[in-house]
């Protein structure tokens, strides 16, 4: 009986030895369970600090992306107006370029008639000194004049003496005559 009893011990040792192996196999697994399940539950941690990580970065995303449209928008209006003042300049610069083109125009008239002015006032002094020199040789040709006429109405009437005498000289000689014959 005692074999028995050993077998049984015996099977009882085995079972003890499996219960033993297996309780450890179960300790082992439980353990390896609960790491895991830390491991899981720290990945889902990390999981939810990336998504909320990853919504931040959304945020800023749509921030950046926000800021980058009103900059392209503002450089597309900057490009506008520049393009806008460049077209102002370039007219501005063409009218500059017809004003002053006008006013060089404007200064060699300007200058062509200061010559001709200075001409004209050169010949009008002379014409002014001719003129002068004409008002006094006909003051002095009037004076001649007025002498010749003088002289004239003198001989004139010196003439005119002189005939009415000759006609009373031929008159008496006339009836001197007639006296006579």
């Amino acid at each position: 009986m005692g074999t028995r009893r050993e077998g049984r011990g015996d099977g009882d040792g085995m079972r003890q030895n499996e219960i033993l192996f297996l309780q450890e196999q179960n300790k082992v697994v439980l353990e390896t369970l609960e790491r895991v399940e830390a491991e899981r539950e720290k990945a889902h941690e990390q999981i939810r600090a990336c998504e909320e990580r990853d919504s931040s970065l959304q945020s800023e995303l749509e921030l950046v992306n926000d800021k980058i449209q009103a900059l392209v928008q503002r450089l597309r209006q900057d490009k506008s107006e520049t393009m806008a003042k460049d077209e102002h300049v370039k007219v501005l610069s063409e009218q500059n370029k017809q004003m002053l083109g006008l006013l060089e125009t404007e200064e060699n008239k300007s200058k062509s008639s200061t010559n001709v002015i200075r001409d004209l006032t050169s010949k009008n002094r002379k014409l002014q000194t001719i003129a002068e020199e004409f008002d006094i040789a006909k003051a002095e040709l009037e004076k001649q004049v007025s002498v010749a006429k003088s002289k004239c109405a003198d001989t004139v009437a010196t003439v005119r003496g002189a005939r009415s005498l000759n006609e009373v000289l031929r008159s008496n000689i006339q009836n001197t005559e007639a006296k006579t014959r």
